[in-house]
């Protein structure tokens, strides 16, 4: 296990299993096994609880093989949220969050009583709280309690995940390469997909029917990014090359322009710095590669026909539905209508009473999100919770973690994916607070290691001071 700031690791209920598993002979184990199961199930079977009981004993076998493993977890639960919105399960949610309860549980287990909760900046816990608040003045405290207790699970998975990027600083790049190839395969299958239904040329395309093509473009976003690094950095050129080029393609075909926003302000992010540094032929071959898919007719289609609309659309009556938020604001500037309530108080007659010049609002329906985190926040927490969300997007956003491609990948992600919030509503995605959680881990590891740093060098001038004074004052016997 790795140490952060000069301290060794010290006891776990992770070590504690394993002490555990080695002291007991592993016979005993399945004796035990074959004794309690049989138990259990005739019991379950005749109290009708033989599904409830199924599903505990595999919950309890996942908590405990990600305690003992919880890096196999974490990449599952990260591959799997590509494809959240294809592996539904009823009502009761997806596999995804499922993978994602197991893996908090397991590893919140093995890291009891030392996570690092500091990881987190103080405004975060502040909008936290506020947000939590908010329920008490709620136009409707339902939606507000709906909403917050996806809050609390999004924000919980970026503690561990933060927390595990401190523990574990080389988990962070097989994430990303784990989230990057399951994103490629969502590309590879809405496309697929597109071309057999002969829709490319006249929708837009989403991996899923039931998902949303803006959001589908926007888990898309951090693997181009993660790919075009990999390709500046000439790592597997071929591999990167092609899943930069379908990824590329199914942001195009999404035609969702807030990706491709997000998409070039992450690009320049990364791009910009390496201009004169590492050299201009991989960043004319990215850009001879983008030209060649702006060559397919169907591509440069979809692109010419987005862009041409919006201006006339105004961003698909984004700006109409800014105008009206801002008169929800003005009814509640200090503290909001309640976490969640946009769409609550999104109503015919506040649409009616907007008087704003050039509104239209016969295209306005009822309920509408914000489609953008500045508004949405400003009608939802106030201008208190505004604030506190300010200095914690801040903290990821100007945070500091190396020069690395790893740090340069997930700042670039968060800044992309931060440019696509003010356009669309994304705060409630596993895979933005998972970059929140990989950004803040790696801030407060190279903060930690500076100290580290700082304090040897105190420590060693300390030391040699001390021996130059003892050569200084030694007398020699007479």
């Amino acid at each position: 296990m790795a140490t952060v700031s000069g301290r060794g690791p010290t006891p776990s209920l992770r070590a504690a299993s394993r002490g555990l598993v080695r002291i007991v002979p592993p016979a005993l184990w399945v004796v035990a096994a074959l004794l309690v199961l049989p138990m259990l199930v005739a019991a379950a079977t005749y109290r009708g609880l033989l599904d409830p009981l199924a599903i505990g004993v595999a919950g309890v076998t996942a908590i405990v093989f990600t305690l003992v493993n919880p890096r196999a977890t974490l990449l599952l639960y990260v591959a799997l949220i590509p494809w959240d919105d294809f592996i539904a399960v009823g009502e009761a949610g997806t596999i995804t969050r499922a993978v994602g309860a197991v893996f908090f549980a397991g590893y919140f287990l093995h890291r009891f009583g030392q996570m690092r909760l500091r990881t987190i900046p103080l405004s975060g816990w502040g909008f936290l709280a506020w947000a939590l608040a908010s329920v008490a003045w709620s136009l409707d405290q339902s939606v507000a309690v709906s909403h917050l207790v996806t809050l609390l699970q999004l924000f919980a998975m970026m503690i561990v995940v933060a927390d595990f990027a401190v523990e574990d600083p080389e988990i962070v790049r097989k994430v990303l390469i784990a989230f990057s190839l399951s994103a490629v395969g969502t590309a590879v299958f809405a496309i697929g997909a597109a071309a057999v239904g002969g829709g490319i040329t006249e929708d837009r395309i989403g991996a899923f029917e039931s998902q949303d093509v803006a959001q589908f473009a926007a888990l898309l976003v951090p693997a181009f990014l993660f790919l075009l690094v990999e390709l500046v950095e000439w790592r597997r050129p071929l591999i990167a090359g092609a899943g930069f080029m379908l990824v590329t393609a199914g942001i195009v075909l999404s035609g969702t322009r807030s990706a491709w926003v997000a998409a070039g302000v992450g690009a320049a992010v990364i791009i910009l710095p390496l201009i004169g540094r590492r050299g201009l032929v991989p960043i004319v071959m990215i850009g001879l590669a983008g030209l060649s898919l702006f060559m397919i007719d169907e591509l440069r289609g979809v692109i010419v026909d987005r862009l041409s609309t919006a201006l006339e659309s105004g961003g698909s009556g984004r700006i109409d539905i800014w105008a009206v938020g801002l008169n929800i604001f003005g009814s509640e500037p200090l503290l909001g209508v309640g976490y969640g309530n946009f769409p609550v108080a999104f109503t015919p007659e506040v649409i009616r009473e907007t008087n704003v010049p050039g509104l239209d609002i016969n295209v306005l329906d009822p309920g509408a999100g914000s489609h953008s985190i500045i508004v949405g926040t400003l009608v939802e927490l106030g201008v208190v919770g505004f604030i506190l969300l300010v200095p914690f997007l801040a903290r990821v956003i100007l945070g500091r973690a190396g020069g690395g491609a790893t740090w340069v990948v997930v700042h670039g992600a968060v800044v992309a994916l931060l440019a696509q919030s003010l356009f669309l509503d994304v705060l409630n995605r596993k895979h933005v607070w998972l970059f929140f959680g990989l950004a803040l881990g790696m801030i407060w590891r190279a903060a930690a290691d500076a100290r580290d740093r700082e304090r040897e060098q105190i420590e060693a001038a300390e030391r040699k001071a001390r021996e130059t004074a003892a050569r200084l004052t030694w007398v020699p016997r007479t």
